[in-house]
């Protein structure tokens, strides 16, 4: 028997669990689970003990949409003055743990640095109506968010969970979201160049993960023991963007002779093509959202789409972006401009062309 592919109801990824009690509803985490409680403990009814004189199941199908709509309406809501917060700038970044030392809106950040962020949402009156807190975040620099981007693309096909959702969904990878935020408030670019001195592979997250990972796979193999783990996320699961990501920040400049260039761009101008084409299709988005007023809804492109449709949502469906996410879908990390080249391909050909290194496994499972 073939498997069926189930899907949360709150944000229509794939679901991996369902509910304990009723076995009937299936969400992809507990935070969906925790975030849809509120509506579906009115229809949650244990396994066996339905009632007697209950509604037909076609009316429960007909409740469960509508409160399906009822919950991504919500976590729409709920994500919506975080994501203007960051979109406004107004917001601030301490020091983790130390309140009293804020950074400057046009300092740039360490990549790796652990940072505090409280954010505040104003109405149109100006009164403050919503404010939080986020605490540990840990900053990427441009090219660690420019690398999260490309892998974003490269698993539209098997994990499009990025991409179909959008900035909404991204609020929850707080990591991510807020470097973005904190980069483009500093220079106007969501993944700009890091900047002279820190333009360094090692000094990436992605470089230092890889520099991890390296070292425990060749400690396990020496001692026959299982692949190390990092996270949630196993040696043997590293993609194949990450490699492609790897070696177009290393080799992107080639000298005269076709020396190897081991530094990253030092200014924006000196990003690959692959960098800016990426960039290029988040921060296009982001415009879209601001000039309409509404940020992208987070369910218009998933599965099971957005239950409460166009007019009723409080979300903007933007047509361009889901053009956007078929493309990724069907193409992966390429720019179309580049005629089916790999824009990583493009970027650095001789990097491209070579041998993956033998460390480093050529797909996710």
């Amino acid at each position: 028997m073939a498997d069926v592919t189930t899907y949360c109801g709150p944000c229509g990824k794939v679901a991996r669990h369902k509910c304990s009690r009723c076995k009937a509803v299936w969400y992809c985490c507990p935070d969906c689970q925790r975030a849809d409680w509120s509506l579906h403990k009115k229809s949650c009814v244990a396994t066996g003990s339905r009632p007697a004189g209950a509604p037909p199941i076609a009316d429960e199908i007909e409740a469960g949409l509508r409160d399906l709509a009822g919950s991504q309406q919500k976590m729409v809501k709920d994500r919506s003055p975080c994501f203007w917060a960051g979109v406004r700038g107004t917001f601030e970044v301490t020091k983790s743990g130390r309140p009293d030392k804020a950074y400057a809106a046009d300092k740039r950040i360490r990549d790796g640095k652990r940072v505090d962020v409280r954010w505040w949402y104003t109405d149109d009156t100006g009164a403050t109506v919503a404010t939080e807190t986020r605490k540990g975040l840990l900053v990427h620099n441009g090219a660690s968010i420019a690398a999260e981007l490309f892998t974003f693309a490269a698993n539209a096909r098997t994990d499009p969970r990025h991409v179909e959702g959008c900035w909404l969904y991204l609020i929850g990878e707080p990591d991510i979201f807020w470097s973005a935020m904190i980069a483009r408030r500093c220079t106007g670019h969501i993944a700009p160049a890091p900047g002279p001195g820190l333009n360094c592979w090692e000094h990436t997250l992605w470089g230092r993960e890889m520099k991890r990972f390296e070292s425990a796979a060749s400690t396990a193999a020496t001692l026959g023991s299982a692949p190390p783990t990092l996270g949630s996320r196993s040696y043997a699961a590293i993609h194949a963007a990450e490699t492609a990501v790897r070696e177009g920040f290393v080799y992107f400049a080639m000298g005269p002779e076709g020396e190897e260039v081991t530094a990253l761009p030092a200014t924006d101008a000196e990003r690959p093509d692959w960098w800016t084409y990426h960039e290029g299709l988040w921060s296009a988005q982001l415009d879209r959202c601001i000039a309409a007023k509404r940020p992208q809804c987070m369910f218009h492109v998933t599965p099971l789409g957005c239950r409460a449709g166009e007019t009723a949502c409080a979300a903007m469906h933007d047509p361009l972006w889901r053009d956007t996410v078929e493309r990724l879908k069907r193409c992966g990390p390429l720019d179309p401009s580049t005629e089916g080249v790999d824009a990583a391909a493009a970027a650095c050909p001789s990097a491209a062309s070579a041998a993956p290194p033998a460390s480093i496994p050529a797909a996710r499972k």
